[in-house]
């Protein structure tokens, strides 16, 4: 008995120890409580579609918890789906800076990044891209052979004219070759360009000295120019443009000069060189393009672009010094003015008169000589010394596709 007694009083003491920590209670963080609450309230809040109480709630959480990723997910998340995307990625990023790393959170802020292009455009716009490429050596027989010339068309098709197998090819918008056109009972003599119309195309033949006019079927309607150095004639025609009065203007290479035609193929006038203030002593004009009254001309004696008005008076020039073979002109928008050079395609911004290059082309060019947009606001360049055709498309394009995003599902009826 003197024994238990002995054993209780020396264990009475040691459990006594213990009281403190098993009858009284521990201090509550209350500043983590708080913020779980405000986390959850957040939470609900989101997927019920009420994204500013979701973003309130989150910005309380985060005063009382600022380093916890979790809760810097969800505000981002909230940001994100109530339209602010800068402040969406900024805390996005600085969760990817604290690590460690996580694959996810880098695919969602790459995503998010090109699929902005959809939207304003905040940064610099990346190069075009080539998407895919056409090769006029096809599998069993060649398809074309240097392409000069690449025309888009409203329903998405498109024309390849093939200087070096004479002939014009009409593609639709899968590049499915619809119809090949050599001529009628005259042949095509080498055609360079060709210039959908009212009711039917132009081609400029720069062998045959001239520019035919066919209908919608391309069944010949005449032709126009001739061989010669006299007003309205023309020696080696390359690229056509038309205004809106529907007036002609043919760059003519052989005698180093514009000519303007009528939509009847009859002569109004040429200049060069000789027009009134033109700053050099010669003019070998290739590419041409026409917007709000100014005729803009690729000069490949000084590689710059040479600017006149409809009456061929010069106005302008720009580019000397950094093109290097500018052919081939293009429009992308009013204010953005494409040109082939070379093995690249450059851009030149009219408002703020800023050069860009819009494509390398990954290297792969050999003479761009042609550019035109198609109806998807992707970019079509003929390369005429590599005998294909070239697709570029904005990289962002080519990935926001792929964004899937499930905003809630909400199961109450």
């Amino acid at each position: 008995m003197r024994k238990k007694t002995r054993y209780l009083c020396r264990l009475i003491p040691a459990l006594l120890c213990f009281l403190p920590v098993t009858l009284f209670p521990q201090p509550i963080d209350m500043n983590a409580a708080n913020a779980r609450e405000a986390l959850k309230d957040g939470i609900n809040a989101y997927h019920f579609g009420y994204f500013g109480k979701a973003v309130q709630s989150f910005e309380d959480a985060l005063r009382l918890m600022p380093t916890n990723p979790e809760v810097k997910m969800w505000l981002a998340r909230a940001y994100f789906r109530s339209g602010f995307e800068d402040t969406a990625l900024t805390i996005w990023k600085d969760l990817k800076a604290q690590g460690p790393e996580d694959p996810l959170l880098d695919y969602l802020i790459r995503t998010i990044d090109l699929r902005r292009g959809l939207g304003r455009e905040l940064t610099a716009p990346e190069m075009y891209v080539v998407n895919y490429e056409l090769d006029a050596a096809g599998p069993q027989n060649r398809l074309f052979k240097r392409p000069s010339a690449v025309v888009s068309l409203p329903d998405g098709g498109f024309f390849i004219v093939g200087y070096g197998s004479n002939e014009i090819l009409s593609l639709d918008g899968n590049s499915l070759i619809k119809t090949r056109f050599r001529g009628n009972i005259e042949l095509i003599d080498h055609p360079f360009d060709i210039l959908p119309v009212e009711n039917g195309f132009l081609v400029s033949e720069f062998e045959g000295n001239r520019i035919t006019k066919y209908d919608r079927q391309f069944v010949k309607i005449g032709s126009f120019g001739g061989r010669g150095i006299g007003n309205g004639q023309l020696l080696g025609p390359q690229f056509l443009a038309q205004d809106e009065d529907r007036y002609i203007y043919v760059t003519d290479w052989g005698n180093r000069r514009v000519t303007k035609f009528d939509a009847d193929g009859n002569f109004i006038l040429s200049f060069n060189a000789s027009a009134p203030g033109y700053p050099a002593r010669r003019l070998e004009p290739t590419g041409i393009a026409y917007s709000q009254g100014r005729i803009f001309v690729s000069d490949r004696f000084q590689n710059q672009i040479v600017v006149f008005d409809s009456s061929g008076n010069y106005l302008d020039a720009f580019g000397a010094g950094t093109l290097l073979a500018p052919e081939g002109l293009a429009f992308f928008d009013s204010d953005t003015l494409l040109v082939a050079d070379g093995e690249r395609v450059m851009a030149f911004e009219l408002r703020n008169e800023v050069w860009k290059m819009w494509s390398d082309l990954s290297g792969r060019a050999r003479r761009i000589v042609d550019v035109c947009v198609t109806a998807n606001q992707d970019v079509l360049a003929a390369d005429f010394d590599g005998n294909k055709v070239y697709f570029l498309s904005d990289p962002k394009s080519l990935y926001s596709g792929f964004f899937v995003q499930i905003d809630r599902v909400d199961s109450r009826n």
